[in-house]
């Protein structure tokens, strides 16, 4: 039907008759009526019956796209023939403006179905970074919307108190409407914002809420932990913060051994979301004995905070040390990718992706022995599992939309990180190894809508252009590692390190 009638509209300029404008009001009207009711009565069943929630935020979308160009095209209508146009304008400029803004709004108003139709494909595509892209788009259209609106405010007070006075207040008239606007119009943008977050960003809201503190609760400070018992463990000092967890070096007072007590956020200790998937990642680290994963001694709550205990890892993590010495060789590198790649390997093996793949989750620790693992004499660790989605589990924590960390990210993550496999865990060791060999990431962005739309549309950079020295091989495993469609990756993260190697 669509087809049709754009085949019938684009008939009209060349052949006129066929044209439903060449017909009497009533009957014009009801013409194009009836050819738009099967396509709404279509989408109101696809609606209904078929579309997903992401395809119901995008018809949302163009019902009030729709919406809102119908309300502001009538509007320019009804205040270019019904307000007072027979009043006397004194100023030139001012009908001259008021004439502009008139046609601005009726024919800006056309543009808003394409750009929130453009708005709906970019909510679909980039998902949870809405917030970034959409929200800025929307407040700025709605801003200059609120400037338009009280413009054409002061300029219709300004020719009423002219036509009323005959133009000898009209100056007061606009001195007043100026003031009124400096007083109203940032509480009118700001509850338009309001009810434009509840009615098209609840998810917004919902991590707005969450990262809201309590009353009565107060966020963990670094240090505030210090000193308290955990049972047998006493907490010493912090050694690093994430988004949902504090980690504290602890001590294990009868065997007097060092030990990492990853405490929750006190902020999200009410959340029960959050307590379950702390909780999860715990689950998730018990289940893996790997040489180059992280192991975790114990779990508990005291006092109303939930903590894990894990293996001390004295060193730094791979993301300070890159930025510190730069790139790596390849027979640097190598050892170390080969450990993490057998680490990633063994945990798809038990049925976990770790999903957040990067540097700053890789702890080197030192090596003592005659046989280091690498000529560094690092022992790489590859830690927090805190967003790992067990591929067979039906607890619903492991199907969360939660994405990942945006340089590492892989584009089927990106889409739905609910239906990833390891080979998502291999994207990001592709691009974890590109930054070790050439000192940069392969792809980049000035904002994080830029940078996701590289991931999931630009070809990879061959890291030779930055490292030419580096051989084909090792080139074309890191090409293929970085493929955008799963099954042109490598199906385990060895086969890409012996690629690697050759």
């Amino acid at each position: 039907l669509t087809v049709v009638w754009i085949g019938w509209a684009l008939t009209w300029p060349v052949i006129p008759a066929l044209s439903p404008f060449s017909l009497e009001a009533p009957f014009r009207d009801l013409i194009i009526a009836l050819c738009n009711l099967p396509s709404v009565l279509v989408q109101v069943y696809r609606y209904r019956f078929w579309s997903s929630p992401t395809q119901k935020q995008q018809t949302k979308w163009a019902v009030f796209g729709g919406s809102a160009a119908l309300t502001l095209y009538v509007s320019s209508i009804l205040i270019d023939s019904v307000l007072p146009w027979s009043l006397s304008i004194d100023s030139p400029l001012a009908a001259l403006i008021m004439h502009y803004l008139i046609n601005a709004v009726h024919y800006g108003s056309l543009m808003i179905i394409p750009l929130v139709i453009g708005v709906s494909i970019f909510h679909y595509r980039l998902w949870d970074i809405d917030l970034v892209i959409n929200r800025a788009l929307v407040y700025g259209a709605l801003t200059a919307s609120l400037v338009v609106v009280f413009v054409g405010g002061v300029l219709l007070v300004q020719r009423v108190a002219s036509a009323v006075t005959g133009g000898q207040q009209s100056s007061v008239a606009i001195a007043l409407s100026v003031v009124g606007i400096a007083i109203l119009f940032q509480p009118a943008r700001t509850r338009l914002q309001a009810t434009i977050d509840r009615r098209f960003y609840p998810k917004y809201l919902d991590k707005a809420r969450q990262l809201q503190v309590p009353q009565g609760i107060s966020v963990l400070n670094p240090g505030l932990l210090t000193g308290k018992q955990f049972g047998v463990y006493q907490v010493l000092e912090p050694i690093g913060r994430g988004g949902m967890a504090e980690i504290y070096k602890g001590r294990h007072q009868t065997l007097e051994r060092t030990v990492a007590i990853k405490a929750l956020i006190a902020s999200h200790t009410t959340d029960e979301n959050f307590r379950k998937r702390f909780e999860q990642e715990a689950r998730t680290v018990a289940l893996l004995r790997h040489t180059n994963i992280v192991q975790l001694f114990d779990f508990g709550e005291a006092d109303g905070i939930y903590y894990m205990v894990m293996e001390y890892i004295a060193g730094q993590d791979l993301g300070h040390y890159l930025q510190n010495n730069g790139a790596l060789s390849l027979a640097e590198a190598r050892p170390l990718i080969a450990a993490i790649s057998d680490a990633l390997d063994y945990a798809h093996a038990q049925g976990i992706v770790h999903r957040d793949v990067k540097p700053s989750n890789i702890m080197l620790q030192p090596v003592t022995t005659e046989q280091p693992m690498s000529s560094l004499n690092f022992r790489p660790i590859l830690m927090d599992f805190g967003i790992a989605k067990l591929l067979d589990s039906s607890n619903g924590l492991t199907r969360t939309g939660t994405m990942g960390t945006l340089d590492y990210i892989a584009p089927e993550q990106i889409i739905s990180s609910s239906t990833v496999d390891g080979r998502a865990d291999i994207y990001a060791l592709g691009v974890m190894s590109y930054q070790m060999l050439t000192g940069q990431l392969p792809f980049y962005g000035n904002n994080p809508g830029a940078l996701i739309l590289a991931h999931l549309q630009r070809p990879a950079p061959d890291p030779r252009k930055v490292v030419p020295a580096l051989s084909s091989n090792a080139a074309s495993a890191i090409l293929r590692a970085l493929a955008k469609e799963p099954s042109e990756r490598f199906e385990t993260a060895g086969a890409f390190v012996a690629a690697l190697s050759k």
